[in-house]
């Protein structure tokens, strides 16, 4: 019987086949909306479409406005990005509006969800972590002598080079900026 790494968390074949579903529950979310597409950083960055959902609520009323006078916004017909160049199309706003709240609304139900297993992965992490170093200070010395031990702890003697060099290059480079 597979061991439980602690109270309530279940056997970890257990969290692999709830993980899996999972992964395939992610994927059929995804493909419900294919139209949804990803931003590069920068664009996502410099993006006008920052906006809340009270904002975008409040926005429907200057929508509502333009309909009262829509002669008076008519230079803003080919502001759209609608249909008819001609027409500010005061639907399509709205509509959009809408579907801005819907994506909102599944963006701050999956960022929870994320948190969640973000958070159930830092309580985990804290479970090794601590004791994984203590034993790596205790192998680094011997492994000079010990080609098998040397051979299992590469990987963290390696990743920790890695970020010592970056480090190294992100500070040049911040004096450099500096001058």
């Amino acid at each position: 019987m597979a061991k439980k790494t602690k109270d309530g968390d279940g056997t970890l074949e257990d969290l692999k086949k709830r993980a899996a579903q999972s992964s395939a529950l992610t994927a059929q979310t995804r493909a419900l909306f294919p139209e949804a597409q990803e931003f590069a950083k920068e664009d996502r960055r410099q993006s006008r479409g920052k906006m809340g959902l009270v904002e975008g609520a409040a926005l429907r009323g200057v929508v509502d406005a333009i309909d009262l006078e829509p002669a008076i916004f008519a230079t803003l017909a080919d502001e759209d990005e609608g249909h008819d160049p001609d027409k500010l199309e005061t639907d399509l706003l709205r509509d959009r509006i809408d579907r801005h709240e819907i994506y909102t609304r599944q963006a701050e139900e999956h960022l929870a969800l994320a948190k969640v297993f973000s958070d159930a992965a830092l309580a985990h992490g804290a479970l090794v972590r601590p004791v994984a170093l203590a034993a790596y200070e205790i192998a680094k010395p011997i492994s000079k002598r010990h080609p098998a031990i040397r051979a299992k702890i590469a990987p963290l003697v390696d990743y920790y080079a890695a970020n010592a060099a970056a480090a190294v290059e992100t500070r040049q480079a911040n004096k450099a900026t500096k001058k």
